[in-house]
């Protein structure tokens, strides 16, 4: 187990594949001990990966896009300040 952003106790929980784009593999899911939705980050660079909480519209999004919609939304995603 490893300390998330959202408890203190990270058990990660694939739900879908998020796309990559710009050297990033993102993967949405969600930690089971808190329910919390969150997006990997897998940056392939260094070969960490970090957990970002996803709001429902991030998540939404994830859901309904596909393909090369998906990938454009996750490059811009990543590429915000958060």
């Amino acid at each position: 187990m490893m300390q998330g952003p959202c408890c203190t106790r990270l058990e990660w929980t694939y739900l879908r594949d998020a796309s990559h784009a710009d050297g990033f593999d993102f993967t949405l899911g969600a930690c089971a001990s808190c329910q919390t939705r969150l997006v990997s980050v897998f940056v392939v660079a260094t070969s960490k990966t970090v957990y970002e909480i996803a709001d429902d519209e991030l998540v939404a999004t994830i859901e309904r896009l596909e393909g090369r919609e998906l990938k454009e939304h996750m490059r811009a995603w990543v590429n915000t300040d958060r």
